[in-house]
Parts: structure tokens; sequence; C-alpha cells
């Protein structure tokens, strides 16, 4: 309605359950004055997400191009007058997945009884894009039933 607040209920609800796997170790090695670690991540990300479709239907009480108006959407809501309606089939599902993986190899050492050097540092990272499974629909649902105000 135009000049009114916008309301949409349930039919805009986000559902997105997501589970994070994840593993990770380290090892330290003393060896004389080195200390050598080595360690490593791995999570893996599943993310189920909905369309947020109109699965609950749109009704539009618009007062331009309905024949049956009274000039105010206000009243036209509270007298049914309205001039589209529309609903989505289905409410589409996200399936989205990402991996991720680091690990690092570090070496400590002194260099004399004082302070403490460290070298050799290594490091890796890499996470994969979010890619959704095959099954996946992305598209928008198009409405089920689009229907105009009936006529006088």
């Amino acid at each position: 309605m135009t000049g009114y607040a916008s309301f949409f209920g349930a039919a805009r609800s986000l559902l997105s359950p997501t589970t994070d796997i994840q593993f990770s170790d380290h090892l330290t090695w003393l060896k004389g004055d080195h200390s050598v670690k080595v360690g490593g991540l791995v999570v893996r990300n599943r993310k189920d997400q909905n369309g947020r479709s109109l699965y609950a239907g749109d009704l539009r009480f618009d007062t331009s191009g309905n024949s049956r108006t009274t000039g105010n959407a206000f009243a036209d809501a509270l007298l049914g007058n309205f001039r589209t309606y529309s609903e989505a089939q289905a409410d589409p599902m996200g399936f989205f997945r990402f991996w991720q993986a680091e690990g690092f190899v570090s070496d400590d050492w002194r260099v004399s009884a004082q302070p403490e050097h460290r070298g050799g540092r290594a490091g890796t990272r890499g996470i994969s894009p979010c890619t959704p499974r095959p099954t996946t629909w992305l598209a928008s649902t198009p409405p089920a039933t689009t229907r105009p105000a009936p006529s006088p």
C-alpha cells in the first residue's frame, strides 16, 4: 500500500542452518636448541539457505490500475479490493559448501643463552570458494498465480 509501512510476515523468513566441521592439531619436537612445531587445520562448512520467496502470497492494494479502488489503499485493503495477488510455487533452497585448510612449520632456536631468536617460520593457507552443490536451485521461483482484481 502506498504511503503505509510494509509487512512481510513469515514469507521472507531466512532459514540458514550452518554446520562447521573442524579438525586441527599441532606437534612440537624439541631437539637441542631447536623447538620445531608443525600444525594444521581443516574446516568444512555446509550452509543450506532458502531463497526467501513470497510463498505465503503477495497482495497489492495500489490505487492506480485498480478498477474497484476507493482512492485510498488502506480502505481498499479493508474492503478486499486488491489490485494483484501472486505467490511463489516453492521456496528454493541453496546448498553451499567450502573447505578451508591451513598449515605451518616453525623452528625456534637459541643463538645465545640470553635472548631467543626465532627463525624458519613458514606457513600456508587456502580457502576454497563457496560453491553450490550441483542440485542447488539458485534461480528465483516464478509466481504460481498472478491474477488481477475482478472487474466490477
